[in-house]
């Protein structure tokens, strides 16, 4: 802009001749571009901001990678809305159950019998409680990006395994403090009974939307599983129960489980969406 254009300006906004004397120059300056800086400014410049720069930081060990996964971070969210009193129950019935199996010593083929019976019904107790749709924490769940589905199976794997760790713990005490048992032998006999139902306990709770139903159920179906231990003396009739415990009874409660499960968190994540606003 000519220095003609910009005084007739500066008059048009009522300044005066004093103080177009100052601002002149100093328009006048702000109109011509500065020139551009010489390659050692631009070197100077440079080396300046590159000893200000953050030095990048070294690559996390798996542990911290680990603790930083998404998945670990939704294991621990999902830790603090799993009832703490499971924890502690759990842990008290396994231990109450690897006592009576050293103490009682019913011989080769009833040892650990107690934690046989103890630790799929410690399994099924606590996931039955996993789902409740009257729960507050189930509410304020179905707002969040996570499917409800995967929530449940985050839960799922939560308690199971906890439960899990300490049935194996268990058979391990118990392997020790009875030779004759072998450790497998001792897990083969209660984790496919376990996996079904605990599966069973989570569907029943599932469709009938209670957790009472879920505890009754598996309860009441794994009493006549124990009353079969002793048929002989209660009643020819359970004996047509099938024995959970054989052997040849794992593939199907595996299968079953397998099924159970996959159907209730079906229909518990369908549930979750039909119920959101």
């Amino acid at each position: 802009m000519h220095e003609t254009d910009l005084r007739t300006r500066l008059q048009e906004d009522g300044v005066n001749e004093e103080e177009m004397a100052l601002l002149l120059p100093t328009f006048s300056q702000l109109a011509t571009p500065p020139a551009p800086p010489t390659a050692a400014e631009s070197a100077a410049l440079l080396a300046h901001l590159l000893e200000d720069m953050p030095t990048a930081d070294p690559p996390p060990n798996w542990r911290e990678a680990v603790a930083q996964s998404w998945l670990w971070l939704l294991l621990v969210a999902q830790a603090r809305v799993v009832r703490r009193e499971i924890w502690a129950a759990s842990a008290l019935v396994m231990a109450l159950g690897v006592v009576v199996s050293v103490v009682w010593q019913g011989g080769d083929s009833a040892t650990g019998l107690p934690l046989a019976l103890l630790a799929p019904v410690v399994a099924a107790m606590g996931i039955a409680t996993l789902y409740s749709p009257t729960d507050g924490v189930w509410e304020l769940e179905r707002t969040t990006a996570v499917p409800p589905r995967l929530l449940l199976l985050a839960r799922l794997l939560l308690v199971f395994g906890f439960d899990l760790a300490l049935a194996v713990l268990g058979s391990l005490a118990l392997a020790l403090f009875t030779p004759q048992a072998g450790l497998w032998l001792l897990v083969s006999t209660w984790l496919a009974p376990m996996t079904f139902l605990a599966a069973l306990a989570f569907l029943i709770t599932v469709i009938a939307g209670a957790v009472e139903m879920g505890m009754l159920v598996s309860l009441g179906l794994w009493t006549l599983q124990a009353i079969r231990l002793t048929g002989d003396r209660l009643g020819n009739f359970v004996l047509y129960w099938p024995d959970l415990f054989s052997p040849t009874s794992r593939p199907w409660l595996w299968a079953l489980a397998l099924l159970i499960l996959s159907g209730a968190l079906w229909l518990g994540g369908r549930e979750a969406v039909s119920h959101e606003p």
